[in-house]
């Protein structure tokens, strides 16, 4: 039983960090290198590079929740 948890947690951290941070990191990306990187995402070359692209996405997205939490 724990094993079968244990795929199920494994997966659902992969499918939040690879599909929904994701696109944050990319939209910052593509504001921040005016458009040059990353590369669509159906010809990337490497796996380390969506998942760089995903760690900027959670990068971003807890710099903005920090932001919000200062302001408020």
């Amino acid at each position: 039983m724990e094993s079968v948890i244990g795929v199920v947690a494994r997966f659902a951290m992969y499918a939040l960090f690879q599909f929904f941070l994701y696109w944050p990191g990319w939209l910052v990306l593509k504001i921040v290198t005016l458009g040059r990187y990353p590369v669509s995402p159906m010809r990337r070359e490497a796996w380390y590079e969506f998942e760089l692209v995903a760690a900027v996405g959670m990068l971003a997205l807890v710099g903005i929740g920090m932001a919000i939490a200062a302001l408020a």
